[in-house]
């Protein structure tokens, strides 16, 4: 009977992989701030060719893309204060406004706050969309605002605070109930001070809260999504 040959692994290969390894964490240790950078060819300008061959499983682990991170609005810092000119509303949270005497436009969301959504692309919007917006066009509409943007962008839009005067119009529509406090996005000060006016309303039964139990805008969007 003949016995079956046990096929004899390549010494050569595993040596040549230890030999691999072991350039690596020699070049790491003589690159600690380099290791992010490092690109697979570099480790292969160091080998002979017959070991770079053994580097393919390194390509997919040095090469990992970082884990994506979720985006937050910041509370708003004073990174541009600008005097501009709101020339159209576009519902409760969103409108257009214009530097005077130019043509420079830009969208601007309200930072802070969520207001019920207006009808858009055949879709139905929320009941209150439609007077949250005229609210806003009553308030500020061909006004010349304080605009304090936040550095973040939404839907191409700046998020912003905007100040009429002495009011804060991201406050001021929440507390006449046409807006909630957009809890996830708020930060510092605001977030106590938007929160207590939301509860203010609330209790006054103004606006959205004639519902007893009205749908948040972002519980509405997600249902139209899914």
């Amino acid at each position: 009977m003949r016995k079956k040959r046990r096929k004899m692994r390549n010494p050569l290969g595993v040596g040549a992989l230890i030999i691999a390894l072991a350039v690596f964490f020699l070049y790491v240790a003589l690159n600690p701030d380099g290791l992010g950078q490092i690109g697979a060819w570099e480790l292969k300008e160091l080998l002979p060719r017959e070991i770079s061959k053994k580097l393919k499983w390194f390509e997919r682990v040095i090469h990992q893309p970082p884990a994506r991170q979720n985006r937050t609005y910041e509370h708003p810092q004073p990174a541009s204060t600008l005097h501009l000119k709101v020339i159209k509303v576009y519902d409760g949270d969103t409108i257009e406004i214009q530097k005077p005497g130019t043509d420079e436009i830009f969208k601007c969301r309200l930072y802070g706050i969520d207001a019920p959504e207006t009808p858009k692309r055949g879709r139905p919007g929320q009941p209150y969309g439609q007077d949250s917006a005229r609210a806003l066009k009553a308030l500020i509409s061909g006004a010349n605002v304080e605009i304090t943007t936040t550095g973040e962008k939404t839907y191409d839009r700046e998020v912003c605070s905007v100040r009429l005067g002495a009011t804060d119009v991201n406050l001021e529509m929440i507390k006449r109930g046409y807006a909630w406090a957009y809890r996830n996005y708020l930060h510092g000060p605001y977030a106590s001070q938007y929160i207590e006016a939301e509860g203010e309303a609330r209790r006054n039964r103004l606006g959205i809260w004639h519902e007893r139990k009205p749908t948040p805008p972002w519980e509405f969007r997600r249902h139209q999504k899914g």
